[in-house]
């Protein structure tokens, strides 16, 4: 082998090391500031939690949208803790709320990507907050809230104009890992 060839092979082997080692020791130091700070962050969770239900049991559910909102929006771009205790507020608040008729109206599925990102836009938008991360962030919590399967006798609307509620759990569920089907508090039985 030409010697132009080994140093050029010896170079590109010690750049790609140092790359490996850097990675490894950002993915180390990563996992040892989680380890650290992990009852911190759970605590946080928690506490956003505990206010989200507080404020949510003597508010509506536009309220909690714009304390959720105004939560959000007060927290450093760089800090996606402070989102999530936002989003967890947010959510948390949307559970216990008085909600009023057709605050779900218009709100899409979840998993209808395009309407959802477009109605995202448009919602942030009539709220003076237009190209707002945390809000276009945090109002899927509004989709999750419209169109989670709940407990609350009130009606949920199942898209624009509906006003009957969304159907009920199928009260036998069928299993991804085996032929049978499963009643809903039926624990999952392994094939040997």
């Amino acid at each position: 082998m030409r010697r132009g060839t080994v140093i050029a092979l010896t170079i590109v082997g010690v750049v790609v090391g140092l790359i490996l080692i850097g990675v490894a020791a950002c993915v180390g130091l990563g996992w040892l500031w989680l380890e650290r700070n992990a009852a911190s962050i759970g605590d946080l969770g928690a506490r956003a939690l505990a206010e989200g239900q507080s404020f949510g049991s003597g508010h509506t559910t536009e309220e909690c949208v714009e304390q959720g909102l105004g939560r959000g929006a007060a927290c450093a771009t760089s800090d996606p803790w402070c989102r999530a205790n936002a989003s967890i507020f947010l959510r948390a608040c949307l559970q216990v709320a008085s909600r009023p008729p057709g605050f779900c109206d218009g709100v899409p599925r979840p998993l209808d990507v395009m309407a959802a990102g477009r109605w995202a836009m448009e919602y942030c938008a009539a709220r003076g907050r237009a190209r707002d991360q945390a809000c276009l962030g945090m109002v899927s919590e509004i989709q999750v809230h419209c169109f989670m399967p709940s407990t609350d006798p009130r009606p949920m609307s199942t898209g624009p104009g509906a006003s009957t509620p969304a159907p009920a759990a199928p009260a036998v569920i069928p299993s991804p890992f085996t032929d049978q089907a499963q009643q809903p508090d039926e624990a999952p039985q392994t094939q040997p």
